[in-house]
């Protein structure tokens, strides 16, 4: 993290840094200090499917499933095509009991031409993976 850290201060406009570092945290169970990377790269673009996808799963982590959703449901209206948003829409409107849609959208990630991450998916919305404490 601190590599990443770094690479954010020397190279502010370089993304993909910010969504490396909240992983980073969020792996570490550091949840206030990845959702804070977030929330700085939503500051830098409000429109980042990145900043609000990655703030969905670090809410998602700590059970305030109906805020995942709302940063879940940004994401999706800016990137509906992308399979890792639509695989983390998924998994919040499991997690807020929205079954049918959940669904709906794990069928159409069957259908596109990225099903990759499909099978983590499943496997956690099954119980196979414990995904939150």
């Amino acid at each position: 993290d601190s590599i990443l850290q770094m690479l954010i201060k020397d190279a502010p406009d370089f993304h993909p840094a910010y969504g490396l570092l909240a992983s980073t945290y969020r792996e570490q169970k550091k949840f206030t200090e990845a959702a804070a990377v977030c929330y700085q790269l939503l500051d830098r673009n409000a429109e980042s499917v990145a900043g609000n996808t990655g703030l969905a799963i670090i809410l998602l982590k700590q059970h305030r499933d109906q805020e995942a959703l709302t940063k879940a449901l940004a994401a999706y209206a800016w990137e509906p095509n992308s399979s890792s948003v639509m695989r983390t829409l998924a998994l919040a409107y499991y997690f807020n009991d929205q079954n049918k849609e959940c669904n709906e959208l794990l069928s159409n990630i069957r259908r596109s031409a990225d099903t990759s991450g499909l099978a983590h998916t499943l496997d956690i919305i099954r119980g196979n993976i414990t995904y939150r404490d």
